[in-house]
């Protein structure tokens, strides 16, 4: 049975007991503590939008010894907690693996860590502490980006109950705020609007009730803060300036979808005069579902629409920075994959049959009864795995395929309790050899 993990980074949810609160979306302040959450892999590339098209390059070389890695525990701050055995040794130790397969025994710190609702502590991009507070105030962190970090503080007593956020600097100073979230949204709950921030030096608090949602974006130069109300929270991302965002009108227990908006950093929200719902969006445009498929640029222009083909229910289009990768249904009723020029709205080449497991600009798929790593761009196959996968589900299992790495349980045999070994492959289709790093 085929799994996809969703990495901590997808999405973080806070919850908070407050002993009151008001308006909009809210948060309270609760008994139990929250997980502790970092970043240990800063990354520019969004779910909506990969990176272009870049030159397959060898995996870089690390120093250490190369060890079997057979467990996969957990995905986590950008790292995967695992099991590996060094050769010759009978029994297995528990580590840490990053992206490019080096294995650490000590778990990497990230940008900061939370200990309950009380003490946070800030670390540097090389892991070095720059700031921990003393305990008096109730912090923790929600997010970090670009060198700031969102925070929360919890404040309860006699004359006040209430949750605060604003953006502090590494050591601890804030930029401006922090500014009562339980005026602002009313929420019990909230979560990093998008993790890892919103681009461009914004981040954000996504907060909802039973039947509202509420964003909240900071500057992360100035602390400044704003808020919108009707957010759906899908790629919520500020590229040249503003950030496409379709309405949500709902809350927790469900809602519809309303207008495509642009909203400019100064939180200026202009409805956009376009048709459908919001597929995906990138630099140069977005998508929406109108006419099976219609691309706007920034502003709400209609630039073309691409009904060749009907696109796969279900399947969501990836833009890349001149391309549109899309899934289409063929007349004999298969799935096929293709990509359209951004500027002409044209396949780029012939679709090739199958939908494959993708991984920024790859597809792993069947080509003449064999797995291979597809180049989506050129429709080219990049590489072959020495190892014949079975993409079927019955044998082999494709546990993970994203952030740049795939993650291939390998049956060794079709018995009733077959051996497996673990493979890893890069966006580009080649393998990456696990390695223990030695000082």
């Amino acid at each position: 049975m085929n799994r996809k993990w969703i990495a901590v980074f997808c999405a973080m949810t806070m919850a908070i007991s407050l002993v009151s609160c008001s308006s909009e979306s809210g948060e309270s302040a609760s008994s139990e503590e929250p997980s502790t959450v970092s970043l240990a892999v800063s990354s520019s590339a969004e779910p909506s939008e990969a990176e272009g098209p870049s030159e397959a390059s060898e995996p870089a070389e690390t120093e250490g010894q190369e060890v079997a890695v057979n467990q996969i525990l957990d995905f986590e701050n950008g790292y995967f907690r695992v099991g590996y055995r060094e050769d010759g040794a009978d029994e297995s130790k528990e580590g840490y693996m990053s992206i490019d397969g080096v294995v650490t025994t000590e778990e990497p710190k990230g940008l900061y860590e939370n200990d309950g609702y009380t003490k946070i502590t800030l670390y540097d991009e090389n892991g070095q502490e720059t700031y921990a507070n003393d305990g008096e105030e109730k912090l923790a962190v929600i997010d970090a980006a670009d060198g700031v970090y969102l925070v929360q503080e919890i404040r309860s007593g006699l004359d006040e109950a209430a949750w605060y956020a604003g953006i502090m600097d590494a050591s601890g100073n804030w930029l401006d705020g922090p500014f009562n979230m339980t005026e602002m949204t009313g929420a019990q709950t909230a979560e990093a609007a998008n993790q890892g921030g919103l681009g461009e030096g914004m981040l954000g608090i996504y907060a909802k009730q039973q039947n509202s949602n509420t964003l909240v974006v900071f500057d992360g130069e100035t602390g400044a803060c704003f808020s919108v109300n009707d957010v759906w929270q899908q790629d919520l991302q500020f590229r040249n300036g503003t950030m496409i965002y379709q309405q949500w009108g709902g809350g927790i227990s469900g809602g519809q979808k309303g207008a495509i908006c642009s909203l400019s950093k100064d939180g200026t929200v202009t409805e956009l005069p376009v048709e459908g719902n919001l597929l995906c969006e990138g630099d140069n445009g977005f998508v929406t579902d109108a006419n099976n498929l219609s691309f706007y640029d920034r502003s709400g222009q209609l630039l073309w629409s691409f009904d060749q083909y009907e696109l796969a229910e279900d399947s969501e289009p990836i833009m890349y920075e001149e391309f549109i990768c899309i899934q289409v249904i063929g007349a004999d009723g298969n799935a096929y994959r293709g990509c359209l020029s951004q500027q002409t709205g044209e396949l780029v080449y012939e679709p090739f049959q199958g939908g494959g497991y993708v991984c920024g600009q790859t597809s792993l798929t069947e080509k003449d009864g064999k797995a291979v790593f597809v180049d989506l761009l050129t429709g080219e196959t990049n590489s072959e795995p020495d190892v014949d996968i079975d993409l079927s589900g019955m044998y082999d299992e494709i546990q993970y395929w994203q952030d740049g790495l795939y993650v291939i349980r390998h049956y060794e045999g079709k018995d009733a309790s077959p051996k497996y070994k673990l493979y890893f492959f890069n966006a580009q289709g080649q393998e990456v050899i696990p390695t223990l790093k030695t000082e």
